[in-house]
């Protein structure tokens, strides 16, 4: 209520509806970006984050990767931290619908555009990061 008391500015309204899937309200989320659906740049980036959140709070996964795809998507913003963000959340949704594969590549997107955005570099594989001795060219 005190978001929405201090103004509709259109960086609110992903705040909002990502307070509604706080109090356990993810109908309530995609009500009110369904009424916001005119957003652009990062606020857009942050409320298909947040609807694809609340999807997947309704184990509505596939529904959640569409709402993911958008243009942003295929390319840089100017944001690197809300694509980061983005591409977070599109490999979360991969590992929701048990495509880890593909996930991989998308938290390595994250980690690229802005390593402290997200903690994706925890998410990847431990064996792409991995040198073993025998790899190595020593001389004994």
């Amino acid at each position: 209520r005190a978001v929405k008391r201090m103004g509709q500015s259109e960086h609110l309204v992903a705040m909002m509806a990502d307070c509604e899937r706080g109090l356990n309200r993810p109908e309530r989320a995609l009500e009110i970006l369904a009424t916001n659906k005119e957003l652009s740049g990062t606020a857009k980036i942050e409320a298909v984050i947040v609807e694809a959140g609340a999807r997947s709070d309704l184990l509505q996964h596939e529904a959640a990767l569409v709402a993911l795809k958008i243009p942003a998507l295929t390319g840089y913003p100017a944001d690197q931290t809300a694509y980061a963000r983005l591409c977070f959340a599109y490999a979360t949704t991969l590992l929701h619908l048990n495509r880890p594969d593909e996930a991989q590549i998308w938290f390595g997107k994250a980690d690229s555009a802005d390593p402290a955005a997200t903690d994706a570099s925890n998410h990847l594989n431990e064996t792409d990061q991995t040198i073993f001795l025998d790899d190595l060219d020593v001389d004994e």
